[in-house]
This record gives C-alpha cells, structure tokens and sequence, in this order.
C-alpha cells in the first residue's frame, strides 16, 4: 500500500482444531508502506479427511482448507505378561507396546471381562483404578503405553474365583477409532483347585466351649468338609480330639446368596466345639481351654481336593 496500516488481530475461527496460527509478530503493530509481517499457520487434523476454518486478520476474512490423509493401519502391539495360568488374588503388574511407532499420537482403553467357572463373577477383579477399564495413551512415534502418573503398566487384582480374566484394548486417534483386524487378547486363567485356610483362631465360649472361627477361600464357592483335631497338653485327656463336619449343605446355601457375592471365594465359618476335660489340670472353667489345648489343627475340603493344615498354636 501507499499509506500507513494497523494490525490489531490475527486469528482462526475457533479456539481449538486443526488450525492455529503461530509465529505471531507483536500485536497491535503498524506497518508502513512497503512493509510486511509475516506468521505461520499449523494444520494438525485429528481425523482423515477435509478441514476448514477461517482465518480472520482484523476485519479481513480468508478460508482456510486442508486435506489430512487416511491414518496408517494399527500395528500389533503385546501385552507385557503372557497368556496363561495365574493365582488368586494377586496384582499383576500388565502393560502394553506397539510393535513398531506409530506416527500420530494415540489413546486408548483397556477393559477386562470375566468368565467364572461357577457362573458367578468376582467383584474384586478390578484394574488399580477401581474399575473393569483404564486409559492410557501412546505418544507420536513411540511405543510404550502409558497409564495415570506417567505409569509404564496398570496393576490388576485378579480376585479369588475360578475362571478366566481376558483383557482387550481399543485405540483412538482422537476421535477416531482405529480398526484392528487381529486384536491381541490377554487370558488369565485362575483354575479350581483346594481350599486354602487364610486364618484361624479358638476363642473360649465357655467353661466347655471353644469357637473355632476359621475365614478360608475356595476358588469354585464350594465346601464339602472341616476336619478339626485337637491336640491336648501332656496328661491331659478331652473327650474328643477329631471332628469332621458336613458342610454341603451350608457351602450350597452360602455361596447361592446374594450376600456371598461380594465376597467372591472367601468365607468364614464359626464352630463350636462342645468337651469335658480331665487329667493333670491346674484350672477350671474357661482358662482349662486353653492351657489344657496345646494346639488345633484345621483342614477344608471340596470337590478338587484338601486344604494344607493350618495350625492354631495355643501353648
């Protein structure tokens, strides 16, 4: 031009999308005949495909267009622990890599399904997160997953039911789901096997009852039976030192109740144990329980097998 000029505002027509202007010079600016400015304009589409927007230089409007071409295909990607046999109740550290880079930036979803063996599923099987899906993201022309607080991997609870944990993934370049003909699945299988008792303890009721509170964990929610002996202190003799007790009908109720599910394979069971005692005692009434018991032993049994014994040491 042949007179002065002022520039107030360079901008696009929206504050986010595929176009923004950088490189600005300072604004306001005055430009005097024969000058120029000059500023760069980025186009970074989130999907294949035509975008547009405008480009508005104080009260002058231009169209801005461009094309983004169809995003390469996914490329495998593994999981960072291999298919197989796994334990109840464990947290299994899982991550996730593509094989090869891939050039724009992704995010995407892990999500967890599960098939228990005995049709009821384990509410505890949970990513670290709380929930059956987490997030993550792969930077441009990387590999690695990456999970909340910049983690390479996103820990698993595998709970405490029979069954098999399978773990897919799902990727997105914005908001454009990328197709994956050969999705990779993880399967962590958790198989039936014997009762495990977690914990016991005798607890004195009376002068001749003793509560045996025993918590244990069956990975197929089934019971068969308790097998309790006793151990007396020397010269010392109870009534009873073995019992063996039916629980079928107990485990068949428990583990079909809405108040089980929660709990997945863990129970707690509470006995009590009625005897008379006799022999080389220095006390009566609740306290002969115990220091006349040297030691209770507790085994549980179910369709696939027995417990290892689990000892209550009480002298």
């Amino acid at each position: 031009g042949i007179s002065e000029a002022s520039l107030i505002n360079i901008s696009t027509g929206e504050a986010s999308g595929p176009f923004a202007v950088q490189d600005l010079p300072t604004l306001p600016t005055r430009l005097q005949p024969g000058e120029s400015v000059s500023f760069g304009i980025r186009f970074r589409p989130s999907a294949p495909g035509v975008s547009s927007t405008t480009l508005r230089v104080d009260s002058t409007q231009f169209v801005l267009s461009g094309t983004a071409s169809a995003l390469p295909p996914l490329p495998s990607y593994r999981f960072s622990i291999p298919s197989g046999n796994i334990g109840a109740l464990e947290q299994p550290l899982v991550g996730l890599q593509l094989s090869q880079p891939y050039p724009v930036a992704l995010t995407g979803i892990l999500t967890l399904t599960q098939e228990a063996v005995g049709f009821v599923s384990d509410p505890s099987v949970r990513f670290s997160n709380g929930a059956q899906s987490v997030n993550f993201t792969i930077a441009a022309n990387s590999t690695q997953a990456v999970f909340a607080n910049g983690a390479s991997g996103v820990r698993l609870q595998t709970g405490s039911v029979a069954g098999t944990i399978s773990l897919r993934a799902s990727f997105s370049v914005a908001t454009t789901a990328l197709s994956d003909d050969n999705p990779e699945v993880l399967r962590l299988t958790i198989n039936p096997a014997a009762p495990r008792v977690l914990s016991a303890q005798a607890v004195p009721a009376s002068a001749n009852v003793l509560n045996l509170v025993v918590t244990g964990l069956s990975l197929s929610r089934s019971l068969t039976k308790m097998d309790i002996e006793l151990r007396p202190v020397a010269g010392v003799n109870l009534s009873a030192t073995r019992f063996s007790l039916n629980l079928e009908g107990e485990s068949f109720v428990w583990f079909r109740s809405a108040a089980s599910q929660a709990a997945g394979g863990i129970f707690a069971i509470q006995v009590p144990l009625n005897f008379s005692i006799s022999g080389n005692t220095t006390t009566t009434g609740v306290s002969a329980l115990i220091e006349t018991i040297a030691s209770i032993q507790v085994n549980l049994s179910n369709e696939t097998g027995t417990s290892s014994p689990f000892v209550i040491e009480l002298r």
